[in-house]
C-alpha cells in the first residue's frame, strides 16, 4: 500500500514474491520496485538509498548470570535486561532511470513519477532468526526479531552535508530453520488418542414391521431433561431412547515425520487415520442393521471434521554478552484450518487384522475441502514464521520448539470433541551443507533440560 507523506509517495512492489511476502533460506533474494511521486517540485536531490537490515529487541527479566571461567549458572536477583542487536545492515545507492544529473544531483517537479529497481538478499553466511514477536507465556519479558527495507530520499544541504528529505520502512518476513541430516532417514512419529462417543442417536433405525430403516424422530436425546419430557412424549421414554442410542469408540491416529520439512508440502507429510474397535463395544460388524442396511446409512457412525488447529511450542535460552542467562518459552497458534463437506461413516470402514475397522484420510480428501492451500510448505501459509530449533537470536543461542494439533469432529448433532496431539515433531528446511554452501555456518545442537 502506498504510503503519502508530506512531500512524496512511496509504494514499494516485491517482484515474484513469495506468499504473505515470506522469504526464506531457500527463497533469500527480495527483488522489486520503488514507485515515487512527488508532490512538490524538489531540487538538489542526490541520493536514493536502500538500506536493508535486521534487528533483535529483548526485553527480559533475567534470573541467573554465566560464570565466563566456569560456565556454571549463578542465581543472582531479578535483573532487567534490555538489548538491541544489530544482525546485518546491507546499503544500496539505487539508481535513478531516465533523469540527467547536475553535478551528481537532480531535480524533479510536482506531479513527476520515478520508478527505480532493486534486489538485495539476506546474508548466507550466518544463521538469522525468523521473524518473530514472541512474548513469554509466564510475562517475563519478549524478543522481536525483524527484518526491514529503509528507502530514503537524500537531499544535499548547505554545507555540503546530506539530509533525509523523505523515508519510509517496509517490513518483510523471513523464515529461518536449517536441519543438517540425512534425508532418507527421518523418522515417523505416531500417535493414537481416543474418545468414547456416548449417546450418539442414530437417524434412521431398522422397523421390524416395514423390514426398512425409517427415519428416527429424535434429534437430540436431552438427556439432562428426558425425565421431565417423557412426561408428555413417548420418544424420550427410557427404553425408546436406549433403541436410538448407542455408545460408538472412535479412535484417532495422526502421524507426522521427527523433522517437518519445510520445503515440502505440509499435508504430504502428515497421515490422519479413524478407526473404531467396535467387537469390543458389542457391535457384531460395521455392516449390520445398527449401521447400514441395503446399503442406506443409519448416520449412527456418520461424522464431520470440522478443523485442524496447529501450535508451536518454543524454548530457547539466550546468553546476552554480558553473561545474563534469559529463558524464554512461547506458544504459537500457527494456523486454523477449516474443513467443508470432509465427513465419514463408520459403515464405509475396512476391517483390519486386527479387528477393528478403519478409514484412512488420503492428502487428496484434506486439501479438497479446506480452506487454505494446504498443499504448500507449512510456512507459506501459516498466519506466523515458524521458531525452529536453529534460530539463532545471538551467538549464544539454544531452542527447542515442537509442533502440536488439536482436530475438531463433530458428531453430526453438533457437539464436537477435540483430539489433542503433542508431537515432538519439529519444523525445519531438511537440508545438507552442500545445498547451502560451504560459508553456511551450521548451528550448535539443540539443548536439554
Amino acid at each position: 500500500m502506498p504510503l503519502f507523506g508530506k512531500s512524496v509517495v512511496f509504494d514499494v512492489e516485491l517482484l515474484d514474491a513469495p506468499p504473505h511476502n515470506r522469504y526464506s533460506v531457500i527463497n533469500p533474494i527480495i527483488n522489486g520496485i520503488l514507485h515515487l511521486k512527488f508532490k512538490e517540485n524538489v531540487k538538489r536531490i542526490n541520493k536514493i538509498l536502500l538500506i536493508f537490515s535486521g534487528r533483535i529487541y529483548i526485553r527480559y527479566d533475567a534470573f541467573y548470570k554465566i560464570d565466563p571461567k566456569t560456565k556454571v549458572n549463578e542465581k543472582i536477583s531479578k535483573t532487567k535486561v534490555f538489548d538491541r542487536y544489530h544482525l546485518f545492515e546491507i546499503n544500496l545507492n539505487l539508481e535513478i532511470p531516465n533523469k540527467k544529473s547536475s553535478n551528481n544531483e537532480y531535480s524533479f517537479n510536482s506531479g513527476e513519477k520515478i520508478d527505480c529497481k532493486f534486489q538485495v538478499e539476506f546474508p548466507q553466511n550466518k544463521v538469522l532468526p525468523s521473524t518473530v514477536c514472541c512474548f513469554d507465556d509466564d510475562d517475563y519479558g519478549d524478543i522481536l526479531a525483524h527484518y526491514d527495507l529503509d528507502f530514503k530520499i537524500e537531499r544535499q544541504g548547505s554545507h555540503d552535508n546530506s539530509k533525509t528529505y523523505a523515508s519510509y520502512r517496509k517490513p518483510i518476513q523471513f523464515q529461518s530453520g536449517v536441519n543438517f541430516t540425512e534425508l532418507n532417514d527421518i523418522k515417523i512419529l505416531e500417535y493414537h488418542n481416543n474418545i468414547l462417543i456416548k449417546n450418539k442417536i442414530k437417524k434412521f433405525s431398522y422397523d421390524e414391521r416395514s423390514k426398512a430403516l425409517i427415519p428416527t424422530s429424535i434429534n437430540n436425546p436431552h438427556l439432562k431433561t428426558k425425565n421431565l419430557r417423557q412426561l408428555w412424549d413417548d420418544r424420550y421414554k427410557t427404553n425408546n431412547l436406549t433403541d436410538s442410542m448407542r455408545t460408538i469408540p472412535l479412535t484417532v491416529s495422526f502421524a507426522i515425520p521427527k523433522i517437518l520439512d519445510l520445503k515440502t508440502s505440509f499435508v504430504n507429510q502428515i497421515q490422519i487415520s479413524i478407526s473404531s474397535n467396535l467387537l469390543e463395544y458389542g457391535f457384531n460388524s460395521n455392516d449390520s442393521v445398527e449401521f447400514k442396511l441395503n446399503g442406506q446409512s443409519t448416520k449412527l457412525g456418520y461424522f464431520e471434521i470440522k478443523k485442524l488447529k496447529i501450535r508451536l511450542n518454543y524454548k530457547t535460552k539466550i546468553i546476552t554478552d554480558k553473561g545474563l542467562l534469559v529463558l524464554v518459552s512461547g506458544t504459537f497458534v500457527l494456523s486454523k484450518i477449516d474443513f467443508n463437506n470432509l465427513n465419514f461413516d463408520i459403515c464405509d470402514f475396512t476391517e483390519d487384522t486386527k479387528g477393528n475397522y478403519k478409514f484412512d484420510l488420503t492428502s487428496e480428501m484434506l486439501s479438497n475441502n479446506t480452506d487454505r492451500d494446504i498443499n504448500k510448505p507449512l510456512y507459506q501459509f501459516s498466519d506466523e514464521t515458524l521458531c525452529c530449533p536453529d534460530d539463532r537470536f545471538l551467538e549464544l543461542n539454544y531452542g527447542t520448539s515442537t509442533l502440536s494439533f488439536k482436530l475438531t469432529i463433530d458428531d453430526g448433532m453438533g457437539k464436537t470433541y477435540d483430539y489433542r496431539f503433542e508431537t515432538f515433531s519439529t519444523p525445519g528446511f531438511l537440508m545438507n551443507k552442500r545445498m547451502l554452501g560451504e560459508s553456511y555456518n551450521a548451528p550448535p545442537p539443540m539443548y536439554s533440560e
